[in-house]
């Protein structure tokens, strides 16, 4: 059956494991999972009356299946539908911003392809997997992208078009770094849309001592000052955001507050 996919991984959690006495680790990590897998997994505020990117999804169903092992997180939608596809895009924007504001600095990528599910004793596997699994570990950087496969079942952005121009801003196209090779134009997943940190952008990724990782917190914050500069960090009236993509604040008061620097 086909299935949209996307896979996870959280970065430099080898270190974490290695630095971090596990019983401060688990917790911690154990809780952000909570609010990622079942918090986040469903309709925001879906009795408000607000926009809606996906008015399909009623209160309390899921917009996609989840997992979770050691670092890695999959996701994956209910069919090939339209809604399905366009859930778990939203759902792996909103993960990838709540890992990344608690300290969990995440890569992943989406894919749309054959996929088999047992439920029952999560066993998933298939070229959809395979495919999310390779294009998230070229990429060299703190970001996701969105694979052609999957970018040909919403036809607004396959096609570009002008009257949901805000698909093209969560999901925008950018040349993406990569480990090997020439860089490469993906539709990417906007995480610093609409989020406003309080400290600034760069205090949500620690100071690494090793080249690689710095590498990829670099790449990831030219990533961030691009998608201010092209006018994609913030809506033009936030009343007429959808509820699926609200503004979502990262800091030690209660919001609302100022973003933390010109990020």
């Amino acid at each position: 059956m086909t299935h949209a996919v996307a896979f996870l991984d959280v970065l430099g959690f080898r270190s974490l494991v290695d630095t971090t006495a596990s019983d401060a680790l688990g917790p911690r990590f154990a809780r952000v999972l909570e609010i990622v897998l079942e918090h986040l997994n469903k309709p925001v505020l879906p009795d408000h009356d607000l926009p809606r990117l996906v008015p399909e999804y009623s209160r309390g169903s899921q917009f996609c299946l989840s997992y979770s092992f050691s670092d890695s997180i999959i996701l994956i939608s209910h069919d090939a539908s339209r809604a399905s596809c366009l859930a778990l895009l939203l759902f792996a924007l909103r993960a990838m911003q709540a890992l990344i504001a608690s300290g969990f600095p995440v890569r992943a990528a989406c894919t749309l392809g054959d996929l088999y599910v047992n439920r029952d004793r999560s066993v998933f596997l298939g070229p959809a997997l395979t495919r999310a699994y390779d294009l998230e570990e070229q990429q060299d950087w703190v970001g996701g992208v969105v694979d052609d496969t999957l970018v040909m079942a919403i036809p607004e952005l396959a096609n570009g078009e002008s009257s949901d121009a805000l698909l093209q801003i969560l999901f925008p196209k950018y040349l993406v770094p990569m480990k090997n090779g020439p860089v490469q134009e993906h539709r990417t997943i906007n995480w610093r849309w609409n989020m406003v940190v309080k400290d600034g952008t760069r205090a949500l990724f620690t100071e690494p001592t090793e080249w690689g990782a710095k590498r990829k917190i670099l790449n990831a914050l030219e990533y961030a000052r691009w998608v201010r500069a092209q006018g994609l960090a913030y809506p033009a009236a936030s009343n007429e955001v959808p509820a699926e993509v609200r503004t979502f604040f990262i800091g030690s008061a209660p919001p609302p507050f100022e973003h933390g620097d010109a990020l």
